[in-house]
């Protein structure tokens, strides 16, 4: 080996260790455990995702959401709507606030997230898709096109 790539490898192995070294020392914490203790859009975002089990958001409007039901069984035939505000479903995670079995309520609140479909008014549902599965697995649009 030459000089220079002797003294290459031993400024790498240098830099490496200090990298390491100083990266570690960070005093900052920056995170903390358990359920937060006041609302922040963090946790209504991971809350949506959470409760509502990979359903699909279509629209996000006026604080207002429209979701598909995920189809989780093949017996379901068509696609079905519902809604809900930012309002609504922060009136259903707020309980957590209060409680000290933060783990068992939100089970519950995810056993009962029915309570967050609401079904939609017939101006918001006509500018949706109204599809069926037919005979042959084949898809059927009820909508009519003017």
């Amino acid at each position: 080996m030459t000089l220079n790539r002797k003294r290459f490898i031993g400024l790498v192995c240098i830099l490496t260790s200090a990298l390491l070294l100083f990266g570690c020392i960070n005093g900052n914490v920056t995170y903390e455990e358990g359920f937060p203790t006041e609302d922040t859009p963090a946790l209504m975002e991971f809350m949506k995702s959470y409760l509502l089990n990979g359903d699909n958001e279509l629209i996000k409007e006026d604080n207002a959401f429209i979701y598909s039901v995920k189809n989780h069984t093949e017996k379901l035939g068509k696609i079905n709507y519902y809604k809900f505000t930012e309002v609504q479903l922060k009136k259903e995670y707020n309980r957590l606030f209060e409680t000290n079995d933060v783990q068992a309520s939100i089970k519950k609140l995810k056993e009962n997230v029915t309570a967050l479909h609401h079904p939609l008014s017939s101006e918001e549902a006509r500018n949706l898709p109204s599809i069926e599965k037919v005979e042959s697995n084949q898809l059927f649009n009820k909508n009519k096109r003017k």
